[in-house]
């Protein structure tokens, strides 16, 4: 029974590894037209090579357990990991997002601007700022964009940057993650790496609004190292510092939700042979400072998050995951979700390998994978689309924490078949040239991917700079006309199918009377008011931008 819970587990959890990062193009297949701007990567195609590897490592013994834990409480490994992240991540993050630091802001980047601006989160009461027409408590995501108003104003460099330094100590913390549970230092330096460049966080890398993803995974990841340090010292000091941290990532985004479900996992990792049960008991003071957040919420209250709400839910459906490679059928017909055909068939011969590989590969069956792959499912629960456990999920930010233990699996995949494909005195030198290339792959693949970015970037800048003339007739408290605008200003890229209101609104701060007088003929919902005497009309062009006829 428990090898088929282990093989169902695994299952679930390659499944999920493999549409984690999986991105698609725009593509247009029967009625169904679907755009995403994010470039297929090679989870699938890893992944398969993977499996496909597998039967070279069918007879390697499962590793020494006690000598990985060993090494990694060592100093130098420690030392070994900051170094690389020192010489080699950061440098790396810095030429992947680089082209993207100039740009400006872009789509819900001009609301939360104005959040941010309107908001005033130093006043030192708690507050609730609107955001995704609900109202919650976000305070820290909210706190750190404040500090970046506060001291660069609407310079979007510092904002960018931030953001960077943070996604750069989630790839750290991620490394140290690995570091612990694998006990190896080869295989956090490659973790560590491929998370700083995965494609997936082209989009938390560049958009500002999504700080609240990365706030959150440096709290789970903090949280979850004091928890298996606490463990392993016997120390409640750290046992309640892993508690609190915890507590506070939820109020950095929601996704914490969930965290609780999986911390027996965890502490299972960090000593077996106390049980599962022990393990349960540990994660009894996680779900207390959950409880205690739900309470708060309602005493000021708040409304509940959709996807929060989608998050304690979908704790019930988790024996469910499992199943979720048997629905990859079902969902394809009821979706009608396709980024191509050949993305199907390589999901689909995943699905037929796994359970063939499973029989062969006793590296699968070690308690460290299949808990990592249960906490991989854990983190991944909060995502809207996993109800559905949809094998062509495009929520590329939504996946950003539940991708830290993907990278993870990924490196330590790598190694184990490295190790057991090349025995000998070379194959440490073999290992550095599959990671090596493994990294440069990801690499390519998040430079190709951040041209979107970009271009993005270019646009807001062109944007910024073509709205200044409509700034004085609004001021003088004249109605503005405006027609000729490009697609490109109104598409998903910019303004994300918004008025032109809100970058105005967020680079000249305007008040909400001047924008009122602002008349875009656009929409098919919006009304059209009659010409008024004295109006202002703007006509778009390419070279000279916005230009008065009237």
């Amino acid at each position: 029974m428990l090898r088929a819970l282990q093989g169902l587990t695994i299952c679930a959890g390659a499944y999920l590894a493999a549409v984690i990062s999986c991105g698609g193009l725009s593509f247009t297949l029967g009625p169904w037209t679907v755009s995403s701007e994010r470039i297929a990567n090679p989870s699938y195609a890893y992944l398969l090579l993977l499996f496909v590897l597998a039967w070279c490592v069918r007879k390697t013994p499962p590793p020494d357990a006690a000598a990985q834990e060993a090494l990694c409480c060592e100093k130098r490994s420690w030392r070994t990991l900051l170094l690389a992240w020192i010489l080699l991540v950061v440098p790396l993050a810095l030429l992947t997002w680089g082209r993207s630091i100039e740009g400006g802001f872009i789509r819900e980047d001009y609301q939360h601007v104005r959040w941010v601006r309107d908001g005033a989160p130093f006043n030192g009461e708690p507050r609730f700022e609107p955001a995704w027409g609900t109202r919650f408590a976000r305070f820290f995501p909210l706190m750190l964009s404040s500090f970046n108003w506060h001291t660069a104003g609407l310079n979007p460099v510092p904002w960018h940057l931030t953001t960077l330094t943070l996604h750069c100590l989630v790839a750290l913390l991620c490394g140290a993650f690995t570091l612990v549970i694998f006990g190896s230092t080869g295989q956090a330096v490659l973790a560590c790496t491929l998370f700083a460049i995965h494609p997936l966080a082209v989009e938390v890398a560049c958009w500002i609004v999504t700080r609240d993803g990365i706030l959150v995974a440096i709290c789970t990841l903090a949280s979850v190292l004091l928890l298996i340090g606490a463990i392993r010292r016997r120390s409640s000091a750290m046992h309640l510092g892993s508690v609190s941290v915890f507590g506070i990532s939820m109020f950095c985004k929601e996704s914490g939700l969930c965290v609780p479900a999986g911390i027996p996992l965890i502490a299972w990792l960090a000593e077996p042979e106390a049980g599962i049960w022990a393990a349960i008991r540990r994660s009894i003071p996680h779900w207390g400072a959950l409880c205690l957040y739900v309470v708060f919420q309602n005493a000021m209250g708040a409304q509940w998050h959709p996807g929060g709400m989608w998050s304690v839910a979908k704790l019930l459906l988790l024996p469910m995951a499992a199943a979720g490679p048997l629905a990859f059928p079902v969902n394809v017909v009821a979706i009608g979700d396709l980024a191509s055909v050949a993305r199907v068939v390589a999901a689909a011969t995943l699905c037929l390998l796994m359970p063939l590989c499973l029989l062969h590969w006793r590296c699968l069956t070690d308690r460290r994978v299949v808990a990592v792959f249960g906490w991989m499912l854990v983190l991944a629960l909060p995502v809207h689309s996993m109800i559905q456990f949809s094998a062509t999920m495009q929520c590329g930010r939504y996946l950003y924490l539940a991708n830290t233990a993907f990278c993870a699996l990924v490196a330590h995949l790598i190694f184990t078949t490295c190790r057991a494909a090349f025995p000998g005195a070379a194959s440490g030198r073999r290992i550095v040239c599959v990671s090596l290339l493994v990294a440069g792959v990801y690499f390519g693949l998040a430079r190709v991917n951040a041209e979107s970015w970009v271009a993005a970037g270019a646009f807001s800048r062109r944007l910024a700079s073509d709205l200044s003339a409509l700034v004085v007739p609004l001021r003088e408290g004249k109605t503005v006309r405006v027609r000729g605008l490009p697609e490109q200003y109104r598409g998903a890229y910019i303004l994300y199918c918004i008025s032109i209101s809100w970058p105005l609104d967020a680079h000249y701060n305007l008040t909400q009377t001047q924008l009122s007088r602002l008349v875009e003929p656009y929409h098919p919902d919006w009304r059209v008011p009659p010409v008024e005497a004295g109006e202002v009309e703007f006509v778009w062009t390419i070279d000279r931008g916005f230009v008065r006829v009237r």
